[in-house]
Parts: structure tokens; sequence; C-alpha cells
């Protein structure tokens, strides 16, 4: 396993590499998009479109075997979805789609479930600000994060993340980083995360599997 290394972003930045830098191995397709100072880490099988700030969409590639009846019922909230999801693709017959087509399904309408981030190293002093805990916490090797809280480093020290994807960020000196949301969507089909840096600098990796 390597890492996509991207440059550090800064508070007074907007875009980034034109809003994405995007590599395919495999098929599995990893996304980075940076958008008005917030970080947001989106992958799996899939290709995100970007309406706004946010996904509202992602793409699912058709594998050998899936319909769109499968389809729903391992990623979707209900059954109900099938017909819907066959009109926005434009799919003659639901039983028989080639591998390889890209189906376009709304967030909205996906399972989606809580994650969390794991806190890989620490080095210096960096507080977590929690709700319910009306005073910081220290942060420590092993440490999960949620969505909520917000993360802060002393001078010389820096804090490296991973997310449920195996991307990772490191949060640099100085910094103020606030997670805003970390879900899995369908069945451990996308992991999307949002992170909204305060103030300072930070890395992000997005993992690439080689052949």
């Amino acid at each position: 396993m390597t890492h996509q290394n991207i440059p550090n972003m800064e508070v007074s930045s907007l875009f980034f590499y034109s809003h994405y830098q995007k590599k395919t191995y495999r098929g599995l397709r990893y996304l980075c998009l940076y958008i008005d100072f917030k970080v947001f880490l989106l992958s799996g099988l899939l290709l995100f479109s970007i309406n706004s700030a946010r996904a509202d969409e992602w793409i699912y590639r058709m594998q050998q075997g899936d319909n769109l009846w499968n389809l729903t019922e391992r990623h979707l909230t209900h059954l109900k979805f099938v017909l819907p999801l066959q009109r926005l693709n434009h799919i003659q017959n639901p039983f028989r789609i080639p591998p390889g087509t890209e189906i376009r399904i709304p967030v909205k309408w996906t399972r989606q479930q809580s994650s969390s981030a794991l806190v890989l190293r620490v080095f210096g002093e960096a507080q977590l600000k929690r709700q319910g805990h009306p005073q910081p916490l220290p942060v420590v090797d092993g440490m999960q994060i949620f969505p909520g809280d917000a993360i802060s480093t002393g001078e010389n020290a820096y804090v490296t993340f991973e997310f449920a994807d195996q991307s990772i960020l490191r949060l640099q000196d100085k910094s103020e980083l606030r997670f805003e949301r970390l879900e899995i969507l369908g069945n451990n089909a996308v992991v999307s995360t949002e992170v909204n840096l305060q103030k300072g600098e930070q890395k992000a990796w997005c993992p690439i599997t080689l052949q």
C-alpha cells in the first residue's frame, strides 16, 4: 500500500488542482477535494460528482453479476428505489447491465452509518475539544475521533490521523481542525470524510493500490 502525496494546504487556498485530483488502480478510484477551506476525502468503487461544496451523488461501477435489484438491496435504504434508480440512469433492463456501466446513486437514497478517525501519531502537545467535555482533552496515540471533535496543535507539534478508507491526514503545528462528517455509505462502498481547517496547515494522502 502506498499513498498519493498531497502538498500542504493553507487556509488562504480556495481550490486545489482544479478542484480535485483522481487516480485509478484496479478499478478503485480515490478522490481528494479541497473546496472552501474544507477537505473532502471520498473513496471506494466510485466517482463522486460535486454539487456546490458537497457530493450529492456517487457513481457505482457495475461488476459481473450485478443488477439494479441486488445493487439496491446492498447499498440503498429500500427496494422502492429500484425504479427511480432505473429511471435516473435510463436503464432499459434492470437485470441486464453490462459490467463497467456507471450508475448514478443519490446520497440521500443510500444507507449511511457513522464512522470515526484514528489518531496514529502525536508529536508534541495537541488538544481535543469534544461536546460534553467542558475541558480540552490531551490528544494521545490510538484515540478515536468522532464528528464534531476539534483538534488544535501547539508549536512544533503535529497529529496524524487515519480514516476508515486508510487515507491519512496530518495536522501541522499551530493549526486547528474540526471533523464535520465521518460516514460510510452503502455496504462499505463509500467512505465520506469532511474536515474543516480553521487555522494553519495540513497534509493529506489518499490510498492507492498498485498492481
